[in-house]
């Protein structure tokens, strides 16, 4: 305390700020082509375009959340500017100046813009129209990167729409979307679009694996299991889940502590909902659904369970 009666506090030291956790998603985003799990029609083709050097001007990536458009297009940008080869490669190193950049999010020509926040002609105008006509500042390439581009407004696409039919030699476009209907069929027509997949559980599973065994950390393949299947398909969501667990059950990643961080059903209570309804008592049905409501549990997750293991039942 200062003699004027106010309350000082010491400041922040950068090794502090240095301990900020990165989240699981994050750290372990695809840093080359061959990480990109489950889409490998997407990558084949975008590495016979780099390595052919017949890159498109402007690329549509549509699938679901969490398949690893964003990161797919900060490959492609990493591909195209790394100063490790002489051209455009299929391999970046990963670990040149302009690959750094590109992977901290530094770089500034590859411009990220999130169209659900940036939707109006205005946002549109100053970050790609009037930019776009300049050169590069220290990369080959400018890449724009547009993210839920089903989010611009109709003036947006429009004002969009000319830099896309007569697009600077040194610009590509890389618009990802989790709508692709609700992109004008003009900006489609302009662009090559490559459809990313949902992850299949094999994938989803391969891929928990992969992060718990480099963080060290034992777990059932149960536990695994019941994660890919809450994942619906999405590898970020997939991590983000595990995150949820693992700060539910910091040492061990068991069965026991999935179904009680995410309120996810066992077998056990899967095989009881099943001959309560092979039994066709009504009754001990609709206690049982009471009973899954009030102990917290999803009902969607639940349904979407008692589904898959009816599937495993009938293929058994």
């Amino acid at each position: 305390m200062t003699g004027s009666g106010k309350v000082t506090f010491p400041p922040v030291t950068p090794s502090v700020c240095a301990m900020a956790y990165v989240s699981l998603y994050r750290k372990y985003r695809s840093q080359s082509f061959a990480e990109v799990v489950g889409q490998s029609h997407v990558t084949t083709v975008l590495q016979n375009a780099l390595r052919s050097g017949k890159v498109a001007h402007a690329y549509l990536f549509c699938g679901p959340r969490g398949c690893g458009k964003t990161s797919t297009a900060r490959l492609l940008a990493k591909a195209l500017n790394c100063q490790s080869f002489p051209a455009p490669t299929p391999d970046p190193c990963g670990t040149c100046y302009m690959c750094t950049r590109i992977r901290d999010g530094s770089a500034m020509d590859v411009i990220e813009m999130d169209a659900a926040s940036e939707t109006g002609i205005d946002d549109v105008r100053e970050k790609i129209i009037e930019n776009a006509r300049y050169a590069p500042v220290e990369a080959r390439y400018k890449v724009y990167i547009i993210d839920e581009v089903h989010d611009l407004s109709t003036k947006a696409f429009d004002a969009l729409l000319k830099t896309l039919e007569e697009p600077p030699a040194h610009v590509v476009f890389i618009l990802a979307t989790t709508e692709p209907r609700k992109v004008p069929i003009t900006v489609r027509s302009r662009c090559q679009r490559l459809d990313f997949r949902r992850g299949t559980f094999h994938d989803l599973s391969a891929n928990l694996r992969r992060v718990l065994e480099a963080e060290q950390i034992p777990y059932e393949d149960e536990a695994v299991a019941a994660i890919a299947r809450a994942a619906e398909g999405s590898y970020r969501d997939s991590l983000s889940l595990l995150e949820q667990v693992l700060a539910y059950a910091e040492d061990r990643l068991t069965v026991a502590a999935v179904h009680a961080a995410i309120g996810s059903v066992g077998p056990d209570l899967l095989d009881e909902v099943v001959h309560t309804l092979a039994r066709d008592d009504m009754a001990a049905a609709f206690a049982l659904a009471g009973r899954l409501v009030d102990s917290g549990k999803d009902v969607r997750q639940v349904l979407s369970a008692l589904q898959l293991h009816l599937r495993d039942v009938l293929v058994a």
